[in-house]
């Protein structure tokens, strides 16, 4: 019970007025300077996603691209749309084409922002902010395991390659990196992650020598 209310604690919680959400509405509670704004502007498009997405992080959620409008003359984005990793329904479970089934982590979270392009310029704002969530929200302690905030830094690319020339196998090289991070917290990323990137550099490694 304890732990549950431990992970609860950094939210407000309320009844939902929403028909189509569930029974209870999830508010993060996080400082105001890293709430976003309607209006707030950003000199590009990836700096808004930063910010949202450092938002998302410090609220206890993951974000995922939904929806995009072009220019039709120079192609430029004139519109974005973010959404909570749990936005959408799934009608049934999903098969990732064997008898292992995922689990359903959808639950029609209607949390979203999106970012509009200033006319004639280069500037991006805030045009729709929907902050409330109908789904606990993530500890801070396993935040870092959600997908849009799992990144391998660079500095941590080089050290991969560099323990992969000395033969220490990835699994060891994930326990190296977790100390040096101190733990698995700090690391920024899963070691399903980091054999995917040791994947990735064999690949090149392959077209390099051909």
């Amino acid at each position: 019970m304890g732990n549950a209310q431990e992970e609860l604690g950094t939210y407000e919680f309320m009844e939902d007025t929403n028909e189509n959400n569930s029974d209870l509405f999830f508010n993060p509670q996080v400082e105001d300077q890293h709430v976003p704004k309607i209006g707030q502007e950003f000199e590009s498009l990836e700096d808004a996603y930063n910010f949202y997405n450092n938002y998302a992080k410090q609220a206890g959620f993951s974000v995922r691209s939904y929806c995009q409008q072009k220019s039709k003359t120079s192609n430029e984005i004139l519109r974005k749309e973010y959404v909570c990793y749990k936005e959408g329904v799934y009608s049934k479970e999903v098969s990732n084409g064997s008898d292992r089934r995922r689990g359903l982590v959808r639950s029609g979270c209607k949390a979203k922002i999106v970012f509009f392009k200033v006319r004639e310029g280069t500037k991006y704002i805030i045009s729709n902010f929907v902050e409330g969530h109908n789904h606990a929200l993530t500890a801070p302690q396993m935040v870092h395991l959600l997908r849009s905030h799992r990144k391998i830094s660079e500095v941590n690319k080089a050290l991969a390659q560099r323990f992969g020339d000395v033969n220490i196998p990835t699994h060891q090289q994930f326990s190296l990196l977790e100390v040096q991070a101190g733990g698995m917290q700090n690391i920024g990323y899963t070691k399903k992650d980091l054999y995917n990137y040791k994947r990735q550099l064999q690949r090149k490694m392959k077209k390099h020598d051909a």
